[in-house]
């Protein structure tokens, strides 16, 4: 047995097989597609989705992008679905790698269509795909987000290589080889959040995973001990660096069972401090009209996620503590549906928007730099009153978990505008058994074409 992490993770990868995996992480992994065919329906009527289609012009192929799309090429297809399941910022979500299905999904789904994989083979290397993410990001957190980088794709890319070099059965010297070229090939900056870089850093990572692997399998590789010595991947990316959390409790221990859903289309950030509010104002009945002052304690993460005060487009309204707790106390909801452009014109919002504030809280100060994405919300109104609730895991967090039924109803509301009923029932109950599914081709043609629209 070697003693390298990084063919310790090639071993692991390539390992993973069905008898040996638990079943509660196919389980989980089944709600994580459901979640992204989700939210990548809903992002395929986003602007982003116009400027991918105009784009790709002309360009034929036989890979599916999900929504009204032409088929394209196949990493094409990995990149596109990548950046539109995360056009919304409402995919799942975990501590330290951020957003792992959005890349990992898209690159294993367009490699998997080509080869007709059965939905098992999918899940089992999704799975593996998720754990190789998850352990790279473990390595180098808090320090590498701290440095400015984003975890769902500096980390991700090794995630969909692990995938989909998997799929593409490399022995464990080319999937190690995949693992260095991804490592040239990681990327993603913390300072485009709020921007429409931020997507494209999900789409960018799943094309170049796929294209690693690839690569890999025609004898291209990079450094195969990419995770160790001098100038490896932790070096580089965030010094100092845990190597062993690389393989720490390795195949006894799985990260997708501590996989968060988002229930609303914002930076996790924002989420608890959503929470509070939406449960203040509920329990006391206020009148948003009548809030004086909002101010929302947070750990270090949230202030330099949430940097947009005065946000100017929908982009910046998603990373927006201000607008995300003035639209939660107006509405007394955060929905795709009211998570509108037009709310930046609302007189209500823009004046509730300047009566919140952002604070560093010490008493979260032993959290670190992460926390659990908390919050702690002070709400005074006009008449003096104070009412405060603190906010620790946001529903759909791991440790606050979303049902199946709250997971199918975000489906539903997703993909709701854009399928019928009869294909969007359909393909739900395609996902809800996908280890059933002898092609995953079945899937991905009833999300996508023309007839969508």
């Amino acid at each position: 047995m070697t003693s390298d992490p990084t063919l310790k993770l090639a071993d692991f990868v390539l390992g993973l097989e069905l008898a040996i995996l638990p079943r509660e992480c196919r389980e989980a992994a089944k709600r994580c597609f459901v979640d992204y065919f989700a939210v990548t329906l809903a992002g395929s009527q986003e602007p982003v989705a116009r400027a991918l289609r105009s784009y790709f012009g002309e360009e034929t192929g036989s890979s599916t992008v999900v929504g009204n799309f032409s088929k394209t090429s196949l990493e094409k297809a990995a990149f596109a679905n990548g950046t539109l399941g995360h056009a919304l910022d409402y995919d799942d979500v975990k501590s330290n790698i951020g957003h792992a299905s959005v890349v990992i999904a898209p690159a294993l789904l367009a490699l998997g269509e080509k080869r007709a994989s059965t939905g098992i083979e999918i899940l089992i290397c999704f799975v593996a795909g998720f754990e190789m993410s998850c352990r790279i990001a473990n390595s180098v957190e808090s320090r590498h987000s701290q440095q400015g980088w984003h975890t769902t794709s500096t980390c991700g890319v090794f995630g969909a290589a692990a995938a989909c070099g998997k799929l593409l059965a490399l022995d464990n010297d080319a999937l190690a080889g995949a693992f260095g070229m991804a490592a040239s090939f990681s990327s993603g900056l913390r300072r485009n959040m709020g921007t429409q870089a931020k997507p494209i850093h999900a789409g960018q990572a799943a094309q170049s995973g796929l294209k690693a692997a690839l690569l890999a399998s025609r004898g291209i590789y990079g450094d195969r001990k990419i995770f160790s010595d001098k100038q490896s991947f932790g070096d580089v990316f965030s010094s100092p660096h845990n190597q062993d959390a690389l393989v720490s409790d390795l195949a006894k221990s799985y990260e997708i069972l501590t996989n968060g859903f988002k229930l609303y289309p914002c930076c996790a950030s924002a989420h608890a401090a959503i929470d509070a509010v939406l449960q203040l104002r509920k329990e006391h009945r206020l009148d948003p009209q009548k809030v004086e002052a909002v101010r929302v304690g947070t750990v270090p993460l949230g202030l330099d996620n949430l940097a947009y005060s005065h946000p100017k487009d929908t982009t910046e309204c998603r990373f927006s503590m201000p607008f995300c707790v003035a639209l939660a106390l107006i509405d007394g909801r955060v929905t795709v549906e009211n998570f509108a452009a037009d709310r930046l014109a609302d007189e209500r919002i823009k004046s509730l928007m300047q009566k919140v504030t952002m604070y560093r809280d010490r008493d979260m100060a032993p959290l670190g730099y992460r926390g659990t994405g908390n919050a702690k919300v002070t709400l005074t109104t006009e008449d003096g009153k104070i009412y405060k609730r603190r906010v620790d895991a946001a529903r759909g967090r791991a440790s606050n978990p979303v049902s199946d039924e709250e997971l199918w109803a975000k489906f539903r509301d997703c993909a709701g505008p854009t399928l019928s009923e009869e294909k969007l029932e359909k393909l739900l109950s395609l996902l809800v058994s996908f280890e059933d599914l002898p092609n995953v081709r079945e899937p991905l043609a009833l999300a996508s074409g023309p007839h969508l629209f």
